[in-house]
């Protein structure tokens, strides 16, 4: 895993324990909604929030906000605050914005990328094949997002940058719906899917750091279209099971 980076105060030199309790809510709410244990359009409460953590509501505030600027959770004046919906309704316009906004970052990356960002995205590669290899749901799924978010880094636009980050954010919590029904089979389908992505990531470094912008931007526009093909089967299937065929 990544490491975590803790604020320092900066007249001690000392992690705060203001900044310490925020950051730390900030870390596990996000994990929380990311793995689903925290579904879309739970309401969150923020005093049981700092009962539950130990800390006071001003970091539980700090940490909502935090979320809140990932999409993640919504705030809204005199409501409480409740985490992101998923829209099955958005799923359409998600895949045009994400399969765009793909190719467009992929392809500037291989034209702008810095020696800096081909390391970074090559740890992420790794990192993603090592959880792949484990199995570990949970930290390919972050992973792939860090993955795909350096390359984002990499295209020299932070506001693309910015809308793709927004972008893999909920795309992260679709995979993880997605991949969830897979998860008892090991063996099965979701492994050569898993198996097939490591591949991908790996063509698309290379082609990133031969600079070939054209095959970059056609390998990312697959991928992406791959990815969201797999979880719109997930929930066609998944609606067709819950239909009442007794009321039609």
């Amino acid at each position: 895993r990544m490491p975590k980076l803790i604020p320092i105060d900066h007249n001690t030199g000392r992690p705060t324990k203001k900044n310490r309790g925020s950051g730390h809510l900030y870390t596990e709410m996000r994990k929380r909604i990311l793995s689903l244990e925290l579904p879309p359009g739970t309401e969150l409460d923020e005093t049981t929030l700092a009962e539950e953590y130990g800390i006071s509501r001003t970091p539980v505030r700090e940490a909502l906000i935090r979320l809140s600027s990932d999409s993640l959770i919504i705030l809204v004046p005199n409501h409480s605050p409740r985490v992101a919906p998923l829209e099955l309704s958005d799923i359409r316009v998600f895949n045009e914005s994400l399969q765009l906004c793909q190719r467009i970052v992929s392809r500037w990356a291989a034209g702008r990328r810095t020696s800096k960002d081909l390391d970074t995205i090559d740890q992420y590669r790794l990192q993603h094949k090592e959880a792949v290899r484990r199995g570990n749901i949970d930290e390919l799924v972050e992973a792939n997002r860090g993955f795909h978010s350096a390359i984002g880094a990499a295209c020299g636009n932070p506001y693309f940058a910015a809308t793709y980050d927004r972008l893999l954010y909920d795309g992260m919590r679709l995979v993880r719906i997605a991949m969830t029904v897979d998860n008892q089979d090991t063996q099965g389908p979701i492994i050569d899917y898993l198996n097939k992505t490591t591949d991908e990531h790996d063509e698309l470094l290379s082609a990133i750091r031969l600079q070939d912008l054209d095959k970059a931007e056609a390998l990312a526009g697959d991928h992406a279209k791959d990815g969201m093909s797999r979880i719109a089967d997930y929930i066609l299937s998944t609606m067709a099971v819950s239909i009442d065929l007794s009321s039609i």
